[in-house]
């Protein structure tokens, strides 16, 4: 499990304080603080989500379902959490002659997983036989996982340039949005 904690440094937080100034009071200089935060946690979260995308065909809610925003009083982090790998039922897959084709990574081709089967009435997994016999059959997890994605690509790195990067837009957009709700004087 990785944290990624979303906090203000002092000379960022100093521009909105300084609204204090203007008519702002504590309260609402709270609740934009708190704005600011969650606004930003989202947006980081999405980034990372469209990153993960971009290496492995997953659907965004797979993609999106390891990671996940914590929020205590000290401010927000996003967690993104260990995964097993996915079942290939949630990639591209196709059954041909010789086994089942499935597509994992978006830059390599199709890949095959030889003498495997799709099951309908099982929901779609791909299995293969142990044995020469009918059964037992085992579920065939071969996909790659938003996890091993995040360490593999080290977007932990990214995202904490991204973070303040979204932080700083965050606060002016907000900024702007204080002064016109509140007509402050500027």
């Amino acid at each position: 499990m990785t944290r990624i904690k979303i906090e203000f440094k002092n000379k960022t937080f100093q521009k909105l304080e300084d609204l204090l100034e203007h008519g702002l009071t504590k309260r609402q200089l709270n609740a934009a603080t708190k704005s600011v935060l969650n606004s930003t946690a989202t947006q980081v979260k999405i980034d990372l989500v469209e990153r993960i995308r971009k290496e492995i065909w997953l659907s965004k809610a797979d993609a999106s379902a390891p990671i996940r925003i914590v929020k205590d009083p000290n401010g927000v982090e996003v967690v993104v959490d260990k995964t097993k790998r996915p079942s290939l039922k949630r990639f591209p897959h196709k059954q041909t002659g010789t086994g089942v084709a499935y597509k994992v990574n978006k830059k390599k081709g199709w890949q095959m997983a030889r003498h495997a089967f799709i099951v309908n009435e099982l929901g779609k997994h791909v299995y293969r036989r142990t044995t020469k016999k009918r059964l037992p059959i085992y579920r065939v997890d071969r996909g790659a996982s938003p996890w091993a994605v995040y360490k593999k690509q080290k977007l932990g790195e990214w995202i904490k340039t991204r973070k303040t990067k979204v932080v700083k837009q965050e606060i002016a957009n907000k900024i702007d949005e204080l002064i016109k709700k509140y007509k402050l004087r500027t």
